[in-house]
């Protein structure tokens, strides 16, 4: 596998769901689907510079590109263009793709179907230890934004880098505010029913942001090992020891040399999820440049303070008060500004100089403020939930902001 050196390339992944396009109802019918598409019990669909692939449950279809690029704008227009053609397959069989981070009523004690073939026995593990009939695991759907590294520093860098980030991001990203038909309290329900979902087994999510750590070797005992010795309780069959099992906010996976950051919501359109995953890159990117080995404060953050600001965006959003006096600091903020504005003056620090392809997108995004929070304005002027996620779904196929 090739290693590509930090910030040269980047990988993107990007989960939907398969809905009925008249009753809007989920639709476990990937595997199926990619069966008469590709004439093979494969669970990967190539095609170019995106592929299709599965995941755990079978209303759930992910698309990513296979090879890492540094070209994000053209890679946000592949996956639109791959999401006009998979809707139009999909079309013949009445259903359709439908964007943000959870299904708004579905049930899944009764609806959740696992994905039945090729890895199947790795779902089936994860079924009979964790119960994947929950929302925490068979109604969630997200981006991933896969970055590399390619020697022990710049992991070290890079993870330090990634950990300061991740509790400003429910505060762009967050699009799940309703559970099984109710508006609920938080902006990011999915990260909450996310937290949750593996408590069965602690140190596989353990605070969710990542440990510091000052090497690979450090991680790998401090997080992988412990965790590998727990699972072993439950699976001695080894089915999950794998660097995938880690379920914190952001994960390296050394066979590949990159870090996986796992936990933006889904948005209603891929050049809203590309443009905020590249503005995410770019704040990481700040971060790592000021990083060195003996930078203390910054690779040595509390975990535990970054956990409560992570826990306050994911109810709050964009609205969050961040009083943390040293994380606002680090962002060139003051203590009690509201994480809005921290992302308002990262995106005018950043496009200062040059403005980013992604520059009009992120500032209206961050100008009209979180899905979650439209999806929930709309909601409570009275609009039924299914005209919601209906006009939710034309943005997807459309390319367009909802509520705009």
């Amino acid at each position: 596998m090739a290693t590509y050196k930090a910030f040269s390339a980047f990988g993107i992944e990007l989960e939907y769901m398969v809905v009925s396009k008249d009753s809007l109802d989920i639709q476990p019918i990937v595997d199926q689907f990619f069966l008469d598409f590709s004439k093979s019990d494969s669970n990967v669909i190539k095609r170019g510079p995106v592929d299709w692939s599965n995941e755990l449950v079978n209303h759930v279809l992910e698309l990513k590109n296979p090879k890492p690029t540094a070209d994000l704008k053209k890679l946000a227009e592949d996956f639109s263009s791959e999401i006009r053609f998979i809707n139009e397959q999909l079309n013949a069989r009445g259903c359709q793709l439908m964007p943000s981070s959870m299904h708004p009523w579905m049930n899944p004690e009764k609806e959740t179907v696992l994905w039945p073939r090729e890895n199947n026995e790795i779902y089936s593990t994860y079924d009979r230890i964790f119960s994947c009939r929950t929302h925490g695991f068979s109604n969630l759907q997200c981006m991933h934004i896969n970055m590399p590294f390619s020697t022990d520093e710049e992991f070290v860098r890079l993870h330090s880098a990634i950990r300061l980030v991740l509790p400003l991001i429910p505060a762009l990203t967050a699009s799940s505010p309703f559970k099984e038909g109710q508006a609920t309290s938080a902006k990011t329900q999915r990260l909450l029913e996310y937290l949750k979902n593996q408590k069965k087994v602690a140190s596989i999510i353990g605070k969710a942001i990542p440990e510091s750590v000052t090497s690979i070797a450090e991680y790998k005992s401090k997080v992988l090992e412990p965790m590998y010795k727990d699972i072993r309780q439950l699976d001695d069959s080894g089915t999950l020891e794998g660097e995938w099992l880690n379920s914190r906010a952001a994960i390296p996976k050394f066979e590949v040399g990159c870090i996986e950051i796992r936990i933006p919501d889904i948005s209603e359109a891929p050049f809203i999820d590309v443009a905020s995953a590249a503005f995410i890159i770019d704040v990481v990117k700040d971060l790592y440049d000021r990083i060195q080995l003996d930078s203390e404060q910054l690779i040595h953050f509390s975990t535990d303070e970054l956990r409560a600001l992570f826990e306050q965006t994911i109810q709050s959003g964009e609205k969050a008060k961040i009083d943390n006096e040293a994380f606002a600091k680090i962002h060139g903020a003051s203590a009690g500004a509201r994480a809005k504005e921290i992302l308002q003056g990262l995106l005018g620090k950043l496009t200062k100089q040059q403005p980013r392809f992604y520059t009009e997108t992120v500032k209206k995004l961050i100008e009209l403020g979180t899905l979650s929070n439209r999806l929930n304005q709309s909601f409570e002027k009275g609009q039924p939930l299914k005209d919601i996620y209906k006009d939710l779904s034309a943005c997807l196929a459309d390319g367009r902001f909802y509520g705009a």
